[in-house]
Formats: structure tokens, sequence, C-alpha cells
């Protein structure tokens, strides 16, 4: 019997006519695990998603700050205090600055805010304070918002790795780490921090890139737009993406910063679909399982291996959100650990305010909190003879999950052809 294979155009077609048969990662390991195996026929397109620490994030922006002829060019740029890197195009005696920002740049006014919590600031319309000191030394400061800015795109040059590491203090216990791997310093008596979506990651779906190419249409933080092609550092054996997106579109529910002990980071999004062109695509998508993926845990002090687990322990049988309970919060200490520490920001001790829509998922507040306020399932790993706790998650797969969803219907409604 010959095998069934399909193209993109005849994908495209079937979803302009409503009779594609679009399912999210999520859906089609469910039925997976059910034992209901989709045949080629059964399933046209996987969308899949992942969102969490993504560092390799720049926004190039080009901002209006005097009329023309005020300044030569721009020696200096500090957007709400993260400083910008003016050019490449000096825009001389123009008045506007061309500049570009690291997503991991941090705030010289504000140790814990950087390049994350100002893109998500501008996406949410938030106004953001201008500072330009130029060639003469002159200083202009303007306050503005996104709409005000005639050019805003942000670009992954490291972006949806085919998931990532655990990491684990076991090798110099006596010591601690400052690291972006951890809310905290990490020490020998912590648990370990995990990365990675699992098996709705997109790469974890299309490992050899058979449909996931340059141009290839993503949802960036909420926002249409494309792949570039792979990322730094990507290799075949573990492959990550450089995309880019304009920022005007873009969902703050799907990007921010995200405080460690080594300072901001960012959060970042990526949504892809994968079309079901043959068999050998498909199956690739019902071998990847979380219980078939591996994590790598490696030691926090040199980053080598220490031991191995799979991705079911990190993202099956838990809680992907943490619960909180007023009543057993007893107000212990000033300042509480939980608000000081939370990555996201999302408790303030006072009047005991929780924000479950800001809630990342990550768990810190589970190990922080001394009268068991915040509780989550959130899985062990064996390494050796011993099990410890997973105590930090810097992926969130819920959020992944409402991603694919959205992605899904975009499909579904024709808002995105493939």
């Amino acid at each position: 019997m010959e095998a069934t294979c399909k193209t993109l155009a005849d994908i495209n077609k079937k979803l302009q006519k409503g009779q594609a048969l679009v399912l999210t990662a999520k859906e089609f390991k469910d039925l997976v695990r059910a034992g209901n195996r989709p045949c080629v026929e059964e399933v046209d397109v996987v969308t899949c998603a992942t969102m969490g620490v993504m560092s390799g994030t720049i926004a190039c922006l080009n901002i209006p700050i005097t009329e023309p002829g005020k300044f030569c060019v721009a020696k200096e740029v500090y957007i709400n205090g993260v400083p910008a890197h003016p050019g490449p195009a000096p825009n001389e005696r123009l008045g506007n600055v061309d500049c570009i920002i690291h997503g991991t740049a941090h705030s010289v006014y504000d140790h814990n805010y950087g390049g994350g919590h100002l893109f998500s600031d501008m996406v949410s319309r938030r106004p953001f304070d201008v500072e330009v000191i130029s060639d003469a030394g002159a200083k202009h400061k303007k306050t503005l918002t996104l709409d005000e800015i005639p050019f805003a795109r942000l670009q992954g040059t490291r972006h949806a790795f085919k998931n990532y590491n655990g990491f684990v203090n076991i090798k110099q216990k006596e010591r601690s780490y400052s690291t972006i791997f951890y809310f905290k310093n990490m020490q020998g008596t912590d648990g370990i921090s995990v990365a990675g979506c699992g098996e709705l990651n997109p790469l974890q779906n299309d490992p050899e890139m058979q449909t996931i190419r340059m141009g290839t249409v993503a949802l960036v933080n909420g926002a249409t737009g494309i792949v570039i092609g792979t990322g730094t550092r990507s290799t075949p054996k573990k492959p990550n993406l450089s995309l880019s997106a304009d920022m005007f579109n873009m969902d703050p529910r799907y990007m921010g910063g995200f405080k460690t002990s080594a300072g901001p980071e960012i959060l970042n999004s990526t949504a892809l679909a994968i079309p079901v062109l043959n068999d050998q695509i498909l199956q690739k998508m019902v071998k990847y399982t979380d219980e078939n993926i591996s994590i790598p845990i490696v030691d926090i002090s040199d980053r080598l291996m220490v031991g191995e687990a799979t991705y079911a322990d990190v993202w099956q049988n838990v809680d992907l959100r943490v619960k909180f309970n007023r009543e057993k919060c007893i107000e212990c200490t000033i300042p509480c650990p939980v608000e000081l520490l939370c990555p996201v920001g999302a408790y303030i001790a006072a009047g005991k305010k929780w924000f479950a829509d800001i809630c990342f998922g990550c768990g810190a507040c589970v190990s922080l909190c001394s009268c068991g306020a915040f509780s989550a399932k959130m899985g062990k790993i064996k390494l050796g003879d011993r099990e410890y706790p997973i105590t930090f998650r810097q992926s969130d797969r819920k959020r992944a999950i409402e991603l694919a969803e959205i992605f899904k219907q975009k499909l579904l409604s024709s808002e995105i052809i493939l």
C-alpha cells in the first residue's frame, strides 16, 4: 500500500474549506498516551509551543527624541534605565535614535528590572522614559509609549531550544552559586531547577526540522512572526531557533521579566505548527512523549552531567500552578521571602495579595514559605540512590498549552496560512 503524503498546499486548502483536523500538542499526546494513535489521514496539523527563560533576545527600536538638528548623534541611550546600544545607523542630526537593547540588560536604577521587564511594559502600553546623551554630552529626555514610536521589532537569537537541562548543586555543596538558573543562590541543600516544556516543544516534535525552516510562520510572544533560521549555539543534536516579530501585537501574558539570583532574565514564548505531511513526521511526534524525552541533570558548579531523568518526572502528575492558602499565612517575617524573591512579583505580603494570573508556576514560593501557605506538587528526580525534589521551574507548561490552542484557532479561522 502506497504511503500517504500531503503537501502544504493540500493542508492549506483543507484549512480554508474548514475540513482540516488540527490538534494541539497536548491533544495529540493525550491521544497517543491513551493508545489512540492517529494516522496521517486523520490529522493535518499539530500546534506546539514553549515558554520560558530565553536569554538570547534583542529588541531593535527607532525612537523619536527631538526635532531635527538638536543633536548630532547619540552616544548613550537608556530606556527606563536599561542601557541600549545606539545604532547601527547613526541617524545624524535627525533627532531620532536607532538602538538595540539586550533582553538580559539590567537597569542602572533598579537591579531587579531588566530588558524583559521593559519589553513587557512597552507591549502593555505603559509609558517608558528615554534618556539620550549626545556626542556633545547634552542630555535629552522624553516619555513615550509603544504606539508613539515607528519601529519596534524583537529578535530571538536563541529561542525555542529543544528542551534544556536540570541543575543541581551536589559537587560543591559547601558553596552557594549565584546563577540565572535559580531564584536565590543555589546551595547544596536546595533541590533541582528544571527548564523545558517537554513534549509540547516545537523542535522536540520536529527534531530534524523537516517542516520548521527559514520563513516558517510562528507566534513570538503571541504575535505573528517568522523563523529566521537556527539560532546561536544550535547543533543538530540540540537545535534552537532564531525568530523575529514586531512588538506591536505581542501579548504581555506570554513574555516578561524574571528575577534570578544573578539578576533579571527574560521570558519569551514560541508557538509553531507542524504540518503532518507524511508518516515519518507523524511517527516522530508519536515517539516523543514526556516519558521518552530525556532531561540531563548537570551540576551548577561546572555544568557537567551528574544524572538523567525524563520530562515525565518534570511534567506528569504535577501541578502546573501553585495554590495559596491565606489562612496559613501568618506573616512570619519581614520582609516576606516570597515577596522578595518571587521571580515575577506575583505576591505582596501586605494584605496577603496573591496575583494568580501573574504566577508563572515556577514553584519558588513553595520552598520559600516556611508556614506552608503556598503548595504545589512539583515532582522529584532520582540521582543515584537519592531523590531530589524539583524546587524551581523556568518554563511555563500552562501558558505553552494556551499558546498551542491560540495557534490552532488562528489556523482554523484562516488568520494564519501555513
